[in-house]
């Protein structure tokens, strides 16, 4: 869902930066706002100009209300971003084949994720309202095991076997003090299948929360202001030899 609302947002502000001129003349005259009256009020020989040439408050106000729209439209022209990429750890690539005859030979996973809120209240605000996690779904023919669980504090990381899948919090993961931060997880994996199989670990964002309000919230603060790109993995089950 939010990819296409995220590809909806890029499209409106490219073309409201375009057609700022006309939407700057059309808000005028629909809401009235005369910001060179304003103005004129603090400046004196601006009110005389105004009054002796009454067609300059028409391009001022277009003018301004023109800039105000695009510096609001400039917040979202270069939002931040959660990013997520899984990929084989030897490779590099975004799939993997695991023995079915050798389940004890596993394949290592990189999985890297980058976070920049951009700004700290947008961060703070995020946070207090709901619980970001990371999510990794895995076939369940998939077995799997962190690497690397030293490298985080206890509580980031939570693997649900019953659930196929791995959480990673992103609240605990990333410093309280910092609006941005990247970490690596190397997840271990094999196959615990009998026969040839072929599915994709996939990746994902989830919001926690104990109201559905502060999700909905969080949800259009994620659509103003963030980018973010999940993936998935594919892993092939062979039996070759």
């Amino acid at each position: 869902m939010f990819n296409g609302l995220l590809k909806l947002r890029n499209y409106l502000t490219e073309w409201i930066i375009i057609l700022s001129p006309v939407l700057a003349i059309v808000i005028m005259y629909i809401f009235k706002w005369d910001f060179a009256l304003f103005i004129s009020k603090f400046i004196p020989s601006l009110a005389a100009a105004v009054k002796a040439k009454p067609g300059l408050t028409f391009t001022m106000n277009t003018a301004l209300i023109a800039l105000f729209m695009n510096i609001f439209v400039k917040l979202f022209k270069n939002p931040g971003k959660l990013e997520i990429e899984v990929k084989s750890a030897r490779t590099r690539k975004d799939n993997s084949v695991l023995d079915i005859k050798n389940p004890t030979r596993r394949v290592s996973l990189g999985l890297e994720c980058s976070m920049n809120f951009r700004f700290m209240w947008l961060r703070n605000l995020i946070m207090s309202l709901v619980d970001i996690r990371l999510t990794l779904h895995f076939p369940h023919w998939v077995d799997y095991v962190v690497d690397n669980p030293s490298d985080f504090k206890e509580g980031v990381i939570t693997k649900k076997r019953n659930e196929d899948k791995l959480e990673i919090s992103l609240g605990q993961a990333l410093r309280k003090k910092s609006k941005d931060g990247k970490f690596y997880i190397l997840v271990k994996i094999s196959s615990n299948a009998k026969e040839a199989q072929e599915d994709s670990i996939i990746s994902e964002f989830e919001l926690e929360s104990d109201k559905g309000w502060k999700k909905t919230i969080v949800q259009i603060l994620i659509l103003l202001f963030l980018d973010f790109k999940t993936g998935k993995h594919l892993v092939e089950g062979r039996n070759d030899s």
